[in-house]
């Protein structure tokens, strides 16, 4: 998924309802798990009330997967996206991301 833009709190909503519907018409389909790939490369640093309506996107179970990386090129977003999202990892580079995601960094060590 692809974020951009500067946002409000509608955004935010949206996005939720928008990522929890798409994900229950797609089911893990027998996977064990669900890996999330988030690129915000373009997503300039937020307004805190942003980053909190993040954090409840993130916080939704329906949308939550057993791993998940964002994408971002900034110092000051990725310690907004640490505090939104403290379980998601943050890369600035999308094999390392790839890679963590599918395990296939242990493979190369």
């Amino acid at each position: 998924m692809t974020l951009s833009g500067l946002w409000t709190a509608d955004p935010c909503f949206r996005c939720q309802q928008a990522l929890a519907s798409l994900l229950a018409r797609h089911p893990v389909g027998g996977h064990e798990t669900r890996l999330g790939l988030y690129d915000l490369l373009d997503f300039p640093v937020q307004p805190q009330p942003v980053v909190a309506g993040l954090a409840t996107v993130v916080a939704d179970n329906i949308i939550g997967s057993a791993r998940n990386a964002i994408l971002t090129r900034t110092a000051l977003l990725t310690s907004q996206l640490r505090s939104a999202a403290p379980d998601y990892r943050i890369f600035a580079d999308r094999g390392e991301a790839l890679a963590w995601l599918t395990g296939t960094e242990l493979a190369a060590a």
